[in-house]
């Protein structure tokens, strides 16, 4: 359980550090509104610690790191919508 909790209280400090969203809000608007897409941009480590089980299709992952958004940047007009719902058209 001291893991687990240690991991509850590191997410919680991450995300009022950095203005994340928390797991439910993300899970409640992609439930909600099925045009809705979520770039996840964390480790794979990460996402294996805590994933988005049940919203998988509307995820988007590409890892990422304050210090390196380099596939982000490769790939970012071909994965993500324009605000007209667009794929490859950023």
């Amino acid at each position: 359980m001291g893991q687990k909790q240690s991991m509850s209280e590191y997410s919680n400090r991450r995300e009022e550090k950095f203005g994340l969203s928390k797991k439910e809000d993300i899970k409640r608007i992609l439930s909600t509104q099925s045009d809705a897409v979520f770039l996840d941009v964390r480790s794979e480590v990460e996402v294996g610690a805590q994933s988005l089980e049940g919203v998988d299709q509307q995820v988007l992952y590409v890892p990422c790191t304050m210090s390196d958004a380099s596939m982000l940047e490769s790939v970012a007009t071909e994965i993500l919508p324009d605000k007209n719902g667009k794929k490859g058209a950023c």
